[in-house]
């Protein structure tokens, strides 16, 4: 697939978007490019996708809040996707739950969820709805044992329950699929 028109030709499915590549300049190559859309030596293009991508999202969803965002192999920006997809929704004015799905890896963001998931910890308190333009984030900070996925897994059901009532959207950075694969 090289264009977004062979999406639909090809795979059968409706392309909500297409995000650009970006290239570092030569100069500042040495330096790892942080992929924000909240960083301007990104380029316009980078920035003004995610925008339109939010748009569509925001079009589109009708009453679904809840977006899963995941890719066939590690590495292929997923998790670029989602922070810049939750970020241009609370820059429109919406709030935003970004919860890492990938409790196989700890996170360097957010709260430990993992004291809700897997012990005596109530709901994470969700910001007041009359506060508007929200971004929470909620990740694990350190891997959940095979042991703990189980009741990880059930009460993450009512995370996202709670969630869906209380916020605009939710969007679950997935792991990639390869970890779904029997």
């Amino acid at each position: 697939v090289t264009r977004e028109g062979q999406i639909e030709e090809r795979l059968g499915i409706h392309c909500v978007g297409t995000i650009p590549l970006v290239v570092a300049k030569r100069k500042d190559r040495k330096r790892p490019l942080h992929l924000s859309i909240h960083n301007k030596k990104v380029g316009t293009p980078f920035i003004e996708s995610f925008r339109g991508l939010a748009l569509a999202v925001r079009d589109g969803m009708g009453d679904g809040k809840i977006l899963l965002v995941t890719s066939a192999k590690d590495g292929e920006g997923c998790s670029t996707v989602a922070t810049n997809l939750a970020n241009a929704l609370a820059d429109l004015g919406h709030r935003v739950l970004l919860l890492d799905g990938n409790f196989h890896r700890g996170a360097s963001q957010g709260p430990g969820l993992e004291s809700y998931l897997c012990g005596p910890a109530t709901l994470p308190a969700f910001p007041p709805a009359e506060e508007k333009k929200v971004l929470m984030k909620l990740s694990v900070s350190r891997p959940l044992s095979r042991e703990k996925l189980p009741r990880a897994r059930a009460r993450l059901g009512a995370l996202l329950t709670a969630a869906r009532e209380q916020m605009d959207y939710v969007i679950v950075d997935a792991p990639s699929c390869r970890h779904f694969a029997a």
